[in-house]
């Protein structure tokens, strides 16, 4: 299961990342090509809010994102409760520090916990198992 939710998490980033992949090629400078491709702030934060989105508004109405549907995996409550908003919201509202600041975390979370929560699955009591 932990190959198939990796897997599933790369299949999504490039889905998020895909806005940002199109904005490169067609306006970066030669100046960003001769000093590689720099992500400001500004750009940061708009990935950052579409990834919010994408997973939030897919984990509402399918408990799942692309990726995870694809390996037929899907975000459950860890005591068995009906995933509700402010779940969704706990579960994603560190995603920006988890996954663009310090990656290596959530990896090393989903690694040694025997439930194989991240940081937002353990604030909101949630976790990914196969469907």
């Amino acid at each position: 299961m932990l190959i198939k939710r990796f897997v599933a998490f790369f299949i999504d980033m490039n889905i998020v990342l895909s806005p940002y992949y199109v904005w490169s090629v067609l306006y970066a400078t030669k100046d960003l090509a001769d000093d590689g491709i720099e992500i400001r702030g500004s750009v940061l934060f708009v990935v950052a809010t579409i990834s919010f989105l994408y997973h939030s508004v897919q984990e509402y109405f399918w408990q799942a994102s692309i990726g995870k549907r694809l390996f037929k995996l899907k975000v459950v409550k860890t005591d068995g409760s009906e995933l509700n908003k402010v779940d969704i919201v706990k579960r994603h509202i560190l995603d920006f520090f988890e996954f663009y600041l310090v990656p290596i975390i959530p990896c090393l979370m989903v690694l040694i916990n025997k439930k194989y929560q991240r940081i937002g699955d353990k604030l909101a009591k949630t976790t990914v198992v196969e469907s």
